[in-house]
């Protein structure tokens, strides 16, 4: 089975009483032969982003008002039935947010580790075990307060486990 897919979202955003516009699009595809099960996808975003993890103190991030910003990411995820009932999986992705003032760019990538127990069609569980790797811009070009939001959220992320 093969499925080639693409997709394209327009909207318009309103900050501050100015409209901004937001244009994403995306082309991916994903095969399924025998045990295996192949995926993988190219994103592209411009315009007003959400940039995360938040800068200031501000709950649930920051959003960077302006009309040229870009973003692009991609991932790649590759899995198989070992058994009936047990899938394994790999996968990479990663996003590079590219907002106007570099001092904000960012580049996010995960490395993810599956295992899937299945108990129907219907009913699994999931393990998964992430590499996180975020770049959070360019410190020597922020002020003082903005770099050390910037360490303390470096320092905040780490490797994670999810069931």
């Amino acid at each position: 089975d093969l499925t080639v897919f693409t997709w394209r979202h327009n909207d318009e955003l309103t900050f501050d009483d100015v409209d901004y516009d937001l244009r994403k699009f995306g082309v991916g595809l994903t095969l399924v032969k025998d045990i295996w099960q192949f995926n993988t996808e190219y994103m592209k975003a411009e315009g007003m982003l959400f940039l995360s993890p938040l800068f200031k103190n501000q709950s649930g991030g920051t959003l960077y008002a302006t009309k040229d910003n870009d973003a692009t990411g991609w991932y790649v995820d590759l899995g198989a039935f070992v058994t009936r009932n047990w899938l394994l999986g790999i996968r990479y992705d990663t996003l590079l947010q590219e907002p106007v003032d570099d001092a904000y760019s960012r580049e996010l990538k995960t490395a993810a580790f599956a295992a899937q127990y299945y108990f129907t069609k219907q009913k699994n569980i999931a393990l998964n075990y992430e590499v996180l790797d975020y770049d959070y811009g360019k410190q020597q070009l922020l002020s003082e307060q903005y770099a050390w939001n910037i360490t303390l959220s470096d320092n905040s992320v780490d490797n994670r486990l999810g069931v």
